[in-house]
């Protein structure tokens, strides 16, 4: 019984020793104890009451200073669009300066106690002297400024204060409301020669802040207001009071598009944290590329311009230089694989209207052949893919352009072979199997060089040209040692011989009937003795 009882004692001081063991490695590794269902459940309680409390004091803290300033905002420049024709001119703007700069002194007084609100409050200041700047030129029964450079340097004023205070206390708000005045005030002037250069000082501007404070916003926010004015002014700059209707002078013009998207792309090429591809930088680039070469597109074609081909051939060129960029720079690949495909769009179109069919149709299978090359050089399975896709659309949009084709149906089987052997060729420098896409194209030369024989020579001649073709398959198999191209020969051979049979069946002439017959017989003969050396080869 004593012994027992010692056994006993032992047990507890093992069990004791292991616990204390184990609290300590816990604590090394910093790992919680378990809790129990009764104090897990007033933990679970306190956090859904401090998520509760962080989500209310966000929206009071910087949701309803925003909302209560717009709104206050919004109120002021409803007033100060109305005529007012009972009041004397020069006291609803020098009024709302008053106010602005009252606004502004509370604003600084509240910026250590409430920096949010500050901001807000500064804010809603500089957009109610703007808005007071340009009731002085417009919205009045009495202008007081008459003069409209006068008018844009009064709000350029405004702008740049307005974008020296959000520099200098880091607002992002600020700096894009500041940015935004600017391209409102250069708008007003209706003028290309100032719009433009605004354009582009601002937008080197949002780029040295994209890099400087890692803003990707502001470049986003940069690209659509870039465009949005540039278009506004194309359209004959409505907002002025002028009809909308496309502006055909100065056509040229529509090329700083192109610069816009130049300025904004080697933002995000100098980001700083450019050794990763964040969804941010893809959007942006989308924005970028996708948006600006749209917008570039719809106003080249509105504008029915001469030259239209060769500004989509520098676009082009633009596009496809960036994306090398990217991929020397960044080895990157959803943004390499957008500015690519966007670039051989570009030079899609200045192909397809430059040239009629069916020479457009042939340019655009070679540059399928380009596209594939390009694409193997920056290790893209997406543009090969797409570019299989758009091969594909572009032979289908061929064939019903004219199903009874001519000689030119060739150039797609060849660029068919040439691309299926460029994919073998560098399959050991891709990390990933294109044994698909080449069998794809391999099957499209099948399947069209033997419909185009039969349109394009004579019946008895399109059995002795597939002939032909199947020989050569077959010295492409020996000569690459691939069997794919023996299966072809094969394929070919059977197509060609089924040919003949019911060409000699159908053929009135005597003579005809006999040489289909025996070339179809000969054709037979070739492909069993082929099987049969293979066979006393294997």
């Amino acid at each position: 019984m004593q012994n027992y009882s010692d056994n006993s004692i032992e047990a507890r001081e093992t069990i004791k020793a292991l616990e204390a063991r184990l609290d300590r490695i816990e604590n090394y590794l910093r790992i919680p104890h378990e809790l129990t269902v009764e104090e897990n459940i007033p933990q679970m309680e306190a956090k859904t009451s401090q998520s509760e409390e962080d989500i209310e004091m966000r929206i009071g803290q910087f949701w309803l200073p925003k909302i209560g300033v717009t709104a206050f905002l919004i109120g002021i420049a409803f007033f100060l669009t109305l005529p007012l024709a009972e009041i004397n001119t020069f006291i609803p703007p020098f009024g709302t300066y008053l106010l602005a700069v009252l606004i502004v002194i509370i604003s600084l007084k509240l910026k250590k106690s409430y920096p949010e609100l500050s901001g807000y409050l500064f804010g809603g200041s500089a957009g109610i002297a703007f808005i007071a700047t340009l009731r002085m030129h417009f919205f009045a029964n009495v202008t007081l400024i008459q003069d409209v450079t006068t008018e844009f340097a009064l709000l350029a004023l405004v702008a740049v204060s307005t974008l020296a205070y959000g520099i200098k206390i880091r607002s992002i708000y600020i700096i894009c409301l500041g940015i935004l005045f600017g391209y409102i005030g250069a708008l007003i002037t209706d003028s290309p020669f100032v719009l433009i250069p605004v354009i582009i000082i601002l937008s080197i501007l949002q780029v040295i802040l994209s890099i400087r404070y890692e803003w990707k916003s502001i470049l986003a926010f940069g690209i659509i207001f870039s465009n949005f004015f540039h278009l506004t002014w194309t359209l004959n700059n409505p907002f002025i009071g002028k009809p909308l209707e496309i502006v055909k002078t100065n056509e040229g013009l529509v090329v700083f598009l192109l610069l816009y998207s130049l300025i904004f792309s080697i933002g995000i090429l100098k980001r700083k944290n450019n050794q990763s591809e964040e969804f941010a930088d893809t959007i942006v680039t989308l924005l970028n590329s996708v948006g600006s070469y749209c917008l570039f597109l719809v106003l080249t074609l509105m504008n029915s311009s001469p030259v239209f081909p060769f500004y989509h051939l520098f676009a082009s060129a633009m596009l496809l230089g960036i994306a090398c960029t990217f991929w020397i720079k960044e080895r990157s690949e959803d943004m390499t694989y957008v500015l690519t495909m966007i670039g051989y769009a570009a030079l899609s179109v200045s192909i397809v209207y430059q040239f009629k069919a069916p020479d457009n149709f042939i340019l655009l299978c070679f540059q399928s052949l380009l596209v594939l090359s390009t694409a193997i050089w920056f290790r893209s399975k997406f543009i090969i893919m797409t570019n299989f896709a758009i091969f594909i659309g572009t032979l289908g949009a061929y064939l019903m352009h004219n199903y009874n084709v001519d000689g030119f149906a060739f150039c797609f089987g060849v660029v068919g072979l040439l691309s299926a052997r460029l994919l073998n060729w560098k399959k050991g420098k891709l990390e990933f199997s294109t044994e698909k896409i080449r069998n794809g194209y391999l099957f499209i030369t099948l399947i069209l060089f033997p419909y185009a024989f039969y349109w394009v020579l004579p019946s008895m001649f399109a059995g002795l040209a597939l002939l032909a073709l199947a020989l050569l398959y077959f010295g492409f198999s020996k000569l690459l040692h691939n069997i794919k191209y023996r299966y072809m020969s094969v394929l070919t051979l059977v197509i060609s011989a089924g040919y003949l049979i019911i060409l000699g069946f159908t053929n009135a002439e005597a003579v005809d009937k006999i040489t289909s017959f025996i070339a179809a017989g000969i054709v037979l003969i070739l492909i069993s003795s082929v099987y049969s050396r293979i066979k006393r080869a294997g």
